[in-house]
């Protein structure tokens, strides 16, 4: 007596007690006859950081989408441009524009001039000579800039005008454009951080569905996850009486394998078919079972105790 109530003293340990534990209660004890407890936990861990990584991720994308809507695309330019630097590049235009006025002129001046000292040539046969050196100079000079000055395009200083009396609207319209697609990549951001999460999520139900699925467990159908326990499709608590009963015995006997032998506390509750479901587990399963019953005293059945002492003639 002293030794069974070593091996089988936990209240679970009876086969019909099994089925009357909370469905939690069967998770943790399938946890520990079949090793999972560990990896289970580390599965589970992994699942709730990845809850709160999904969540925060779907806060970003709704605090995004709440932005966006908010934030509505405009036409217009997506840069910012600064009327100072529109106002030096009119100033640098209108430089170079009286530049190449200057050039215009001074090539004028010079095609004025080499008419003059042509005629002078003419006129003055005595200044000839000077005449002629001060011709080559003035020809060579005109040669020099002449392509450079005919290939000469001035700025559009009107569209500059034009961009600097319009650069508060522009401007605005290229700030939103901005923030729109800050606001955009924040929320790209967002759903790929939540598909991450619901990804990994998967993963990681499937690395706990694998890891169940490589165990293995004493009873054919018999499956759980954190929730509880699933025997054939169904929850434990719904399953029928003997199914049930063939599940504790193989529990039982699986936690326990030196020990052929399970308790059944609460015999009375067994009616015909479940000690006919009793004798077929113990069959199957090469053990003996130590039946609790309450009867009226009908012989040919088990044996009788009274005061912890065999009663005289109580065996059968």
């Amino acid at each position: 007596r002293e030794f069974l109530a070593s091996q089988v003293g936990r209240l679970w340990d009876d086969p019909l007690a099994f089925g009357d534990l909370p469905p939690r209660d069967q998770v943790e004890v399938l946890k520990r006859v079949t090793g999972l407890a560990d990896a289970c936990a580390e599965i589970e861990a992994k699942k709730v950081n990845l809850l709160t990584a999904k969540r925060d991720a779907e806060r970003d994308r709704k605090q995004a989408d709440a932005q966006l809507a908010a934030c509505p695309e405009v036409d217009g330019p997506d840069e910012v441009v600064s009327v100072s630097d529109l106002a030096t590049l009119l100033t640098e235009a209108s430089a170079e524009k009286d530049r190449n006025a200057k050039a215009r002129k001074w090539l004028d001046e010079q095609k004025r001039s080499a008419l003059a000292l042509a005629d002078t040539v003419r006129r003055l046969e005595s200044d000839l000579a000077a005449a002629r050196e001060g011709l080559e100079k003035t020809n060579q000079a005109i040669d020099d800039k002449a392509s450079t000055v005919a290939a000469l395009v001035d700025p559009d200083i009107k569209d500059i005008s034009d961009r600097i009396a319009n650069i508060e609207t522009s401007n605005d319209a290229a700030r939103r454009r901005q923030a729109r697609r800050g606001i955009l990549e924040k929320k790209t951001a967002a759903d790929k951080a939540e598909r991450d999460a619901s990804r990994k999520l998967e993963e990681v139900e499937s690395e706990r569905e694998s890891i169940i699925a490589s165990a293995k467990l004493p009873v054919k159908g018999l499956t759980f996850d954190e929730t509880g326990v699933r025997l054939n499709g169904v929850p434990f608590e719904q399953a029928n009486s003997a199914a049930k009963l063939r599940a504790g015995v193989a529990l039982v006997l699986a936690d326990k394998p030196e020990l052929r032998v399970v308790l059944i506390r609460q015999g009375s509750l067994l009616d015909a078919a479940g000690m006919v479901a009793l004798h077929e587990a113990m069959v199957e399963h090469d053990a003996q079972a130590i039946v609790e019953r309450v009867t009226d005293g009908e012989a040919g059945h088990g044996f009788t105790i009274e005061d912890g002492e065999l009663a005289e003639g109580g065996a059968a």
